[in-house]
């Protein structure tokens, strides 16, 4: 269970290792199919891998226990349940992904992948290979989060380095004059809150910051054909306004192609 020495090593390289022995730990025994039926692996994450392996039980031992204390919380199952398990085997446990992947829901009326197809503006807001998200040196093409089959957090120490990539083409989208356009970016609290008519509880925002084209075309980007913005200070200067313990998110876009979705969003 030792990590390493604080006084003698980094606190990046003791969460390395700390992440390396846990995925080994987790991986000596095979995972349990009940923890991917059960709606409370976002929870539980199937229990401590050291204990598992000390009762030689590949799922928590105080399973029942802990669902019945989830009810009594009243923590809920995981309505993508499905999307949970996929994305956690994928990055913590060595088993064929594929037979994991979350399968469509038949709909009554058009998926949004159906009305992506039929809008040959859309496409732009919800390409994937359009913004590249980079943090201490490790990229992840960002897509929209409600066509992604599968969430992944990623965590952001105080001292991480982050930088947003944009292709330049994006600045051009849906805008008759391309100086006005921004890369817009929003950043929204895990914590909640309930406002407006309709009482509806969504993530509290934030901050939203834009940078217009002229001084995108002014940065400097290591990336022929991307505009490059180093976002590290801005993500600080909010740091305490983030939850603790509920995932955060920012959400990057263009303001025309922000406006482009709020219009088509009122028409449907």
């Amino acid at each position: 269970y030792y990590y390493g020495n604080i006084y003698k090593q980094s606190v990046e390289e003791i969460l390395e290792i700390a992440k390396n022995k846990i995925f080994i730990n987790h991986n000596k025994l095979l995972f349990n199919e009940e923890c991917s039926k059960c709606g409370y692996l976002y929870v539980c994450k199937t229990g401590c891998p050291f204990v598992k392996n000390t009762y030689k039980q590949n799922k928590s031992y105080t399973c029942k226990l802990q669902q019945q204390m989830y009810k009594d919380r009243n923590i809920n199952k995981d309505e993508y349940n499905d999307e949970f398990v996929y994305e956690y085997l994928n990055k913590m446990r060595c088993v064929d992904i594929s037979n994991y992947i979350p399968k469509k829901k038949e709909l009554d009326y058009p998926s949004l992948e159906e009305i992506i197809n039929a809008d040959k503006h859309l496409k732009y807001l919800y390409d994937s290979s359009s913004f590249i998200l980079d943090i201490d040196g490790n990229e992840y093409e960002l897509s929209s989060q409600i066509t992604k089959q599968f969430r992944e957090n990623v965590f952001i120490t105080p001292i991480s380095k982050v930088k947003i990539y944009m292709k330049k083409e994006m600045i051009g989208y849906e805008c008759d004059y391309p100086e006005n356009n921004s890369l817009y970016i929003m950043i929204l609290s895990g914590n909640l809150v309930t406002y407006g008519d309709e009482g509806r509880t969504k993530q509290r925002h934030v901050t939203t910051h834009q940078i217009y084209k002229g001084v995108l075309d002014n940065i400097n980007s290591d990336r022929d054909g991307w505009y490059m913005v180093d976002i590290t200070n801005l993500i600080k200067e909010y740091k305490d306004n983030y939850s603790k313990d509920k995932t955060n998110n920012i959400f990057f876009t263009t303001s025309a192609l922000r406006d482009y979705h709020y219009n088509k969003q009122k028409n449907n």
